[in-house]
Parts: structure tokens; sequence; C-alpha cells
């Protein structure tokens, strides 16, 4: 007999314009919350309808679509301030070796 594998699946169902909604296949090996939230962030998925969460065993589903493109929207955010930071970081250390550079010339 088939044990049901303990763990949340993610289903995730997107809307492909005229051709109309679908769930996407997700690789089983990759389907867990954090796979689901880089995969849409990265694009992997786009037009996202609704994010289904399953647990056979528990016995249990639930509708995290907020929940997760919340978390899509907050990775988005967090990754725009460091690519900010990471630019001015660098920039800033340019000028500090461009001001070195010109005082040891002088």
């Amino acid at each position: 007999m088939h044990k049901p594998i303990d763990q949340s699946l993610f289903f995730i169902e997107c809307d492909f314009g005229k051709l109309g909604r679908a769930f996407v296949e997700i690789d089983r090996d990759r389907n867990s919350r954090a796979s689901v939230i880089e995969d849409i962030a990265a694009g992997e998925h786009r037009d996202v309808v609704t994010v289904l969460e399953l647990n056979p065993v528990e016995g249990h589903s639930r509708d995290v679509t907020t929940e997760i493109l919340g978390e899509v929207s907050f990775l988005a955010m967090v990754r725009a301030i460091g690519d900010v930071l990471e630019r001015d970081i660098k920039a800033a250390v340019f000028d500090r070796v461009r001001d070195h550079r010109k005082l040891e010339i002088a």
C-alpha cells in the first residue's frame, strides 16, 4: 500500500490569457514553500491566480495565495534594496579609492 508523504504540497494556478487557466507542473523534489516563492519571484510562473497548499496526511488544504504573493513582493523589495545598496557601496568604494589616489599623487 502506498503511504502518503507527510509534507505540504503546493499547486500554482496561472492565467494563460486566451488559453485559459491551468495549474502548472512543479517538480516534486522542489515542491516547497520556499521554492514556490523563489520561482514566482524569478518569473518562472507569471499571472498567478491561486496558490494552494495541501497536506494529504494531515488532511488539510488551504488557499495561501495572499501569503505567497505577499512574500514574493517582500522578496522583490529586499532584492531591489540590496541592488541599490550594492550599487551605492560600489560607488562609495570607487569614490574613496579615487580620492585616495588623488591624495597620493599630490
